[in-house]
């Protein structure tokens, strides 16, 4: 267990596990982050509510790369999921949608991927002129990636077709 209060809000969430243990095969539970924050209140100013809410879906993120790089893809779903439907920030939520995609293709589940490709596609379409500039390149790729996952379905299709 380790309480790792490094993220100041403008960094990654968690330390890598490399820097927390010598030993890679231990099991690494974050069990406190983001410092000794105050909760906000009902009464809070919105940018002080929606900091708090980035902050914690940035740590999550993080923890979800740490889960990938044990191989546990359900549990990084989850938490990329938990952060798809948590993000009020544009640009964060077109990420966990890539993710998301990225780790259904991996299931060989192209329709899921193709689904949150399009989610992410959407997203990008509808944010500010800022944001979209800033996610240039991720849709050009996010782009290549739904025509992808499409075929895949298309011969999915095909191939259920013919081995019935």
């Amino acid at each position: 267990s380790y309480n790792d209060f490094s993220h100041t809000g403008n960094n990654p969430g968690v330390k890598p596990k490399k820097d927390v243990t010598p030993d890679q095969n231990k099991a690494l539970i974050v069990s406190e982050h983001n410092g000794h924050m105050f909760p906000t209140k009902a009464f809070d100013n919105w940018q002080r509510r929606q900091e708090h809410a980035l902050r914690h879906a940035r740590v999550q993120d993080d923890a979800a790369a740490i889960w990938v790089e044990k191989g546990e893809w359900e549990e990084a779903k989850n938490l990329w999921a938990r952060a798809y439907e948590s993000q009020s920030k544009t640009a964060d939520k077109v990420r966990a949608a890539i993710n998301l995609a990225v780790a259904f293709e991996r299931e060989d589940a192209p329709a899921e991927a193709s689904m949150w490709c399009s989610k992410a596609l959407d997203l990008m379409e509808r944010c500010d002129t800022k944001t979209q500039n800033s996610l240039k390149i991720e849709k050009e790729k996010t782009g290549k990636m739904f025509e992808y996952f499409m075929s895949r379905m298309k011969e999915k299709e095909t191939l259920d077709k013919q081995m019935n």
